[in-house]
């Protein structure tokens, strides 16, 4: 019988499904028979049964944790007698490995740990534990593992061995439970800071495991944190390494004004250490611009990037990597505000040098493709989006994959361009692809998710199913106000999104609240002579008159008039 799912989780709850066995056979940390028993007799005192019991201990007597959660599992379901459990352990393997998360179960699995730490035999296995502990957890590299404890292969495998049934092992990487993390974590807590700054230099020393610290990012955080303190004190090097290690962190959570803090205390170490005309400061200034574009800070962006781009053009010349993103970032913050022919001319700049440094498959050079696709969409010329938002994606898919956020993104665009055209079922699937993507790697609650509900509503706008529609706008909002606040151009635009819905449903009052939403919110970050205002004052215009405020309407429609004459 398998227990109800929240009575329980797996002990590798971050891994999918372990393939490797439990090895049972080592006599390295043998408990006594009654000790075991006392531990399972913790669980199952009513219904405990002498023999029956001896089966399981003398099956798991090297391994507390294991004897602890038969005790467990057994009490937790009641119809299982003790002569049931080991024929179930043997048929599940370690599916039946599961913890529960009771304040009691998790002083019993404090207890078995410190039996079996106890009786380690291998100097390393404990500091190597640790060192585990304090990093994600799930598929840890081996190879880190070395690099940060100073070891070669031969002195690592010895401790993993004597680890194996704390950790899951395969390919060269481990894998621990959080539980345990946590446990082990306040146990040696006192001793952590010279093993956190250690792993901290090791991380920002090398690339070669930035993907895995953003595997779990508050823990990465916890860690980058710790070695950005410990080089301000000694006045390191390594100080803008590690704004920049954060900045990417805080941009995976989505917590850009955190970013911005660190990018901007990276920018001020560079240009001391550097001085201003240095490429490492370049791109300081090209961090905090993009950042300011994500923020609807667009005005300031523009500086910044302006900035970087004049010293990659000192330090590089036109034709390298750097000054290609430069030209690239600078159009797409000038497209924001509205300068189209500045666009144009500077996304087209970085796609012709990304062309020539990097080739056309490349994701740099589909990245430039997006944007002219981008630039052409603003404008209204759906067919030319369309033929570039499907140049990216196929660059992008054979590059990145399938599975991968650019990837992700190129479907949105595709779908929302084959929408512009009638092309509503290849829409459809499309914006569902992104949809699917994004939510496989960041989850429910992120703001590109958040873009694909908002493209899946629009499809089902335009198939005229207004319900589902209104839905889809509404979970896009509620997102957007998680991660940006109301301040932001994605939740205008949500708000003027359900605005129009809600009036074609007949709602004529609650779309006028949508639409004052929106309008506010536009004029806050873009200003009142912004090309993209005139939809915003159109809509609400049309709202107005509907609802008979012919005044008010009129004014909205002298605001959309001047603002299209200005520009």
């Amino acid at each position: 019988m398998l227990l109800s799912p929240n009575v329980h989780i797996l002990i590798t709850s971050r891994v999918r499904g372990w393939e490797t066995e439990v090895h049972l056979t080592d006599e390295e940390y043998r408990l006594t028979q009654q000790e075991g028993l006392d531990i399972l007799k913790k669980y199952i005192e009513k219904r405990y049964e002498e023999n029956e019991a001896k089966k399981i201990v003398n099956r798991f007597q090297n391994y507390p944790v294991l004897i602890a959660q038969a005790g467990y599992y057994i009490s937790k379901a009641e119809i299982i007698a003790l002569k049931d459990y080991l024929p179930i352990f043997e048929a599940k393997k370690i599916e039946i490995l599961k913890i529960g998360q009771t304040p009691n179960q998790r002083i019993d699995f404090t207890t078995a740990l410190e039996l079996m730490i106890g009786q380690f035999k291998e100097p390393l296995s404990l500091p190597l534990l640790r060192c585990c502990a304090y990093l994600p957890g799930k598929n840890i590299p081996t190879s880190l593992l070395q690099e940060i404890l100073d070891l070669s292969l031969d002195q690592i495998n010895k401790p993993l061995a004597e680890l194996r049934t704390l950790l899951v092992q395969s390919e060269g990487k481990v894998t621990m439970h959080e539980v345990f993390q946590d446990i082990i974590g306040e146990k040696y807590s006192s001793q952590s800071a010279e093993l956190f700054t250690s792993i901290a230099n090791r991380a920002v020393i090398s690339t070669n495991y930035d993907e895995f610290f953003l595997t779990d990012p508050d823990k990465s955080l916890s860690i980058f944190k710790e070695g950005l303190r410990e080089a301000e004190r000694n006045n390191s090097d390594n100080i803008t390494v590690f704004c920049d290690k954060l900045g990417k962190l805080y941009f995976r959570i989505e917590k850009y004004q955190d970013a911005l803090k660190v990018y901007e205390k990276g920018l001020n170490a560079n240009k001391k250490l550097l001085g201003n005309k240095h490429s490492h400061t370049a791109s300081s200034y090209n961090k905090i611009g993009d950042t300011l574009i994500t923020l609807s800070r667009y005005k300031e962006a523009l500086y910044y990037l302006k900035k970087a781009l004049e010293i990659r053009l000192k330090s590089y010349g036109e034709y390298h990597a750097d000054t290609g993103e430069s030209y690239d970032t600078l159009g797409g913050a000038y497209l924001e505000v509205g300068l189209y022919k500045e666009a144009l001319e500077n996304i087209q700049k970085g796609l012709e040098i990304r062309r020539k440094v990097h080739g056309e498959i490349n994701a740099a050079t589909a990245e430039s493709y997006g944007n002219i696709g981008t630039y052409y969409w603003v404008q209204k010329q759906y067919k030319e989006a369309l033929v570039h938002y499907e140049k990216t994606l196929d660059i992008q898919r054979k590059v990145m994959g399938e599975n991968h956020p650019k990837t992700a993104i190129a479907y949105n665009n595709v779908g929302a361009a084959l929408r512009k055209i009638g092309r509503l079922r290849e829409a459809m699937d499309n914006v569902q692809k992104g949809l699917e993507i994004h939510k496989k790697i960041y989850g429910e609650r992120h703001s590109a998710t958040a873009i694909n509900h908002s493209n899946v509503g629009s499809t089902y706008e335009a198939e005229g199913q207004f319900e589902k529609a209104l839905k889809s706008y509404k979970t896009a909002l509620e997102i957007q106000k998680e991660v940006w606040g109301e301040e932001h151009y994605d939740t205008a635009r949500s708000y003027k999104k359900i605005g129009r819905i809600l009036q074609k449903l007949g709602y004529d009052q609650e779309s006028l609240e949508n639409h004052r939403k929106a309008v506010a919110i536009m004029e806050k970050i873009r200003g009142e002579n912004h090309p993209d205002n005139k939809e915003y004052y159109k809509a609400i215009s049309k709202v107005l008159k509907k609802l008979g405020e012919q005044k008010e309407a009129h004014e909205y429609e002298q605001k959309a008039y001047a603002n299209s004459a200005s520009n």
